[in-house]
Parts: C-alpha cells; sequence; structure tokens
C-alpha cells in the first residue's frame, strides 16, 4: 500500500464546519480513503460524500530522507542538506566546547545553514556509517578526517515530521592536535 496523497475535507457539525486531514491509500490501481474520527481521535474512518479539497503533500519517508542526507553528506552538498530540514528546526551540538551542560543550540534552517556551511566548507573527507532508519527519525554516526589526519566521529540523531527534519543532537569528539 502506497500513500498517493494526503487531502483534507471539510464536514460540517450542526453548521460548524471543521478540516480534518485524510489520506488517500492506492494499492493495485484502486484507492481507498481514510481519516481521522471527530468523536474518536486516533480512530480512522472512511468519508463518503464529502467535499474535498486536494492538496498534493510530498513527504518523503525516512530511508527516502536518509539516502539523501546520506550523498548530500559525503559530497558536501550543504543545499542538499538544508533541503531537508523544516523552517523551524533545532539543532543541538555536545562536543568537547559545547558540553551537555550548555550545548550548541541552532534555531532555524537560516542558523542550521551557516553552522552546516562551516562545517562542509572545511577540507575534509566525510563518511556516514551505522544508519539506523525508523519511522519518525533516523541515526547514523559520521567519520570525518582532515587532510593531516586530524579525526572527527560524531553521532547524530533526527526526529523528523512530515518528512522534514524538526530536531537533530548530534554528538561529536575530535582527535586532539597529532602534532
Amino acid at each position: 500500500m502506497v500513500v498517493c496523497r494526503v487531502v483534507s475535507y471539510a464536514a460540517s457539525n450542526y453548521g460548524d464546519t471543521i478540516t480534518i486531514p485524510v489520506v488517500i491509500y492506492c494499492f493495485d490501481g484502486r484507492c481507498a480513503i481514510t481519516g481521522v474520527s471527530l468523536e474518536e481521535p486516533g480512530v480512522f474512518v472512511n468519508p463518503t460524500n464529502c467535499a474535498f479539497y486536494a492538496k498534493e503533500v510530498t513527504m518523503k519517508s525516512s530511508s527516502e530522507i536518509y539516502n539523501t542526507l546520506h550523498f548530500a553528506i559525503e559530497s558536501c552538498d550543504v543545499d542538499g542538506m538544508l533541503s531537508l530540514y523544516a523552517e523551524n528546526a533545532e539543532v543541538r551540538v555536545i562536543d568537547r566546547d559545547h558540553p551537555p551542560s550548555r550545548p550548541l543550540e541552532l534555531h532555524g534552517k537560516q542558523a542550521i545553514g551557516s553552522y552546516l556551511r562551516d562545517v562542509y566548507g572545511r577540507e575534509m573527507r566525510h563518511q556516514v556509517v551505522d544508519e539506523v532508519v525508523g519511522k519518525r527519525g533516523l541515526s547514523f554516526s559520521e567519520d570525518c578526517r582532515y587532510p593531516d589526519g586530524t579525526r572527527v566521529f560524531g553521532n547524530i540523531t533526527l526526529e523528523l515530521e512530515d518528512g522534514m527534519i524538526v530536531r537533530e543532537t548530534e554528538v561529536q569528539a575530535w582527535d586532539e592536535t597529532l602534532h
């Protein structure tokens, strides 16, 4: 079963109009519509004879987000990475200079973009390893190496909503100076 599109419909109850989300599922050329019951949240219903207002939503799955992010990280494509973050996303970085009691906190896509441009603008090789992909998030490690041999290793956990990254926590460790 594949989600084709997310739409909303207007339900009228004693003159009040409420718009609720429904999902159109398609399988083998046939479509079924499900929505959330207004009386019992979380219970799916099959609305009939409703006025539908279709709005195509392209939501990426966790796997699609991971694959896009993996490629963008290893190719230092900051714009590709940023395309996966929600406008109000938050990033928290914990390292030697930013301990857990005072992490580096970034709020919003613009601040995250500045951080990513700094990190991925450096002469460094990035390799994504050990991924775990779930429905509402994903986690992976990033193994980085500067030309002088200095290494940085990070564990990143991402929380996803509506096919976008909304929260990121990164814990990283750096080699001390090798000289």
